[in-house]
């Protein structure tokens, strides 16, 4: 039923449905808050409901949802915290809740959450460091912890993500220095750190990441030389990093500021 113009809340009755494997209402305008019985959906696999105007908190019953393996609730306008209860959802791989009005620290309890694939918490309003335990996500591909307010310096423990393609920890209040360990994330494709106060070198062992194809450290305080050779993207507008290679000249001039997440329709922000 995505994409159908539906609007009002979602019914209860679907909460009834306990050999319900699949539900997308997704791209609706639907409104309310998230139904407090999808617990009892023991066969729920898949939750689609971004792309509408639901508010109000996470209901805890919601993580109680065991079976769950994909849940986006990205695009909406819920409030309140992240609940430590999300390690209840132990067998996730997809989870988006980026584009909502969340707030407080992330749990530590999703680096249990040993299955994930894909971690998209973008445009909220999350404060606090970034939990170490991220770092147990072995199977993690994507994380996107953009425009966020988060603080501290980022974990070294983020380097044991071997898998990783995407990292995107843009637009937040992150310090210290990039972890020389990243040169460790050897599948590692794009990542963004831009318009943070990291400061520091940049590792010249991020050179050796033969996939890093986009790096995007503008609006930082990095100093030194960066590895550009085989980049395809790079900016590093309103950084204090000198010599960069003339053909880069023109990246290195244009303000960069990737905000797929507010342009794809179906709530999948690219980083």
């Amino acid at each position: 039923m995505t994409g159908c113009r539906l609007n009002g809340e979602i019914p209860g009755s679907f909460c009834q449905l306990i050999n319900l494997e699949s539900l997308d209402l997704s791209l609706n305008n639907l409104s309310g808050t998230i139904p407090a019985g999808f617990n009892h959906c023991h066969a729920l696999k898949e939750l689609l409901l971004n792309n509408n105007s639901l508010a109000g908190p996470l209901p805890l019953t919601l993580f109680q949802a065991t079976s769950l393996v994909s849940l986006n609730l990205s695009f909406n306008k819920l409030s309140g915290s992240l609940p430590p209860q999300i390690y209840q959802l132990h067998r996730l791989q997809i989870l988006n809740i980026s584009s909502n009005n969340l707030n407080g620290p992330l749990p530590a309890q999703l680096g249990t959450l040993i299955h994930l694939k894909t971690l998209k918490l973008g445009h909220n309003e999350f404060t606090g460091e970034i939990p170490t335990p991220l770092g147990g996500l072995l199977a993690l591909r994507q994380l996107s912890l953009k425009n966020n307010r988060l603080t501290g310096s980022i974990p070294r423990s983020i380097s044991h993500l071997r898998r990783l393609e995407t990292l995107d920890l843009s637009e937040n209040r992150l310090q210290g220095e990039i972890p020389i360990e990243f040169s460790q994330l050897v599948n590692l494709e794009t990542l963004s750190l831009y318009s943070n106060c990291l400061s520091g070198l940049i590792p010249e062992e991020l050179g050796g990441l033969e996939r890093l194809s986009v790096l995007l450290l503008s609006d930082n305080e990095f100093e030194g030389g960066t590895p550009v050779d085989s980049l395809r993207r790079l900016s590093l507008t309103e950084t204090d990093v000198p010599g960069l290679l003339e053909e880069n000249e023109s990246d290195s001039n244009e303000e960069e500021d990737e905000d797929d997440e507010d342009s794809e329709e179906g709530g999948e922000e690219e980083f």
